[in-house]
């Protein structure tokens, strides 16, 4: 378990990937073939939708510790036969820490991947219709531009490490509520002992200040909450607005690309058939 949690800031090439794997599984005792597992491995993976896309800075593609569990867990389910579209599946609906703490248990039959497929909740049509709303909105050339101008100031000054996945995200919420219903349930019985404190102190003087000294903590700590609250939800939300903005660009380029060679087949069909009609 060490070696894998030694790897969880990696970031690196299709080729350090690989490597990589190949490390851990060595180390953890796991069957791998080094011949196999390879950077021509990792860039068909991507391709079928085994492992995430890459980070991209320029031209160069980053991946880090979420794509290493997704190729470490793809290389477990292939060997035992598994198709290369419940793989994808699995791999892209299961959270990060899922996947790394599954790499140390049994593997769950194909039936059971299914079922577990069937039981999550759609999280993520939602999500893909609106970026799909996004891209119809019509974004004049200056917008356009100033969408590119961001993007490659955020690519001169981030990090090598890949994006949080959106299952990550949506980890990260049900965490962030859990903790906040746990802060409010303290807040709950703090409140709870006030008004005892306050009936046992009723007509009995000696004890008011001890009432006011609990109601002063109760507000100290009910304006720390708030304020601690208010910092998380503004740094998840920037995180979770640069990350969408990265994805809708990605499409965004990918569409204008696919348009550009929709215009060059155009032109060269007309060609084609004026040649056709010359002759």
């Amino acid at each position: 378990m060490s070696t894998l949690q030694a790897c969880l800031e990696f970031a690196g090439s299709a080729t350090a990937l690989a490597d990589v794997a190949i490390s851990v599984s060595q180390n953890n005792a796991w069957p791998v073939d080094p011949d196999k597992l390879n950077e021509r491995l990792v860039r068909y993976y991507v391709t079928a939708g085994v492992i995430d896309r890459p980070d991209r800075q320029g031209r160069e593609a980053t991946y880090g510790f979420r794509h290493l569990v997704q190729l470490l867990t793809a290389r477990r389910l292939s060997e035992r036969g598994d198709t290369l579209q419940v793989i994808a599946q699995h791999n892209q609906e299961t959270t990060t820490a899922d996947l790394a703490g599954s790499l140390f248990k049994p593997l769950p039959t194909e039936a059971q991947l299914l079922v577990q497929a069937f039981k999550r909740p759609d999280s993520f049509d939602g999500g893909a219709l609106r970026k799909r709303d996004l891209l119809n909105d019509g974004l004049t050339a200056q917008a356009t531009q100033q969408r590119r101008t961001t993007r490659q100031n955020e690519r001169s000054t981030s990090s090598a490490k890949p994006p949080m996945a959106i299952t990550d995200v949506l980890a990260e919420v049900k965490r962030m509520k859990d903790e906040w219903l746990h802060e409010i349930s303290f807040v709950k019985n703090l409140q709870h002992s006030v008004d005892t404190l306050r009936s046992e102190a009723s007509g009995q003087g000696a004890k008011v200040s001890e009432i006011y000294a609990a109601q002063r903590r109760l507000t100290e700590t009910l304006e720390h909450m708030a304020r601690v609250g208010f910092e998380r939800e503004q740094a998840f939300m920037q995180h979770v607005g640069q990350m969408i903005e990265r994805h809708t660009y990605e499409v965004r380029s990918q569409l204008d690309a696919l348009a550009h060679q929709q215009q060059t087949l155009i032109a060269l069909i007309e060609k084609t058939q004026k040649r056709v009609d010359d002759s």
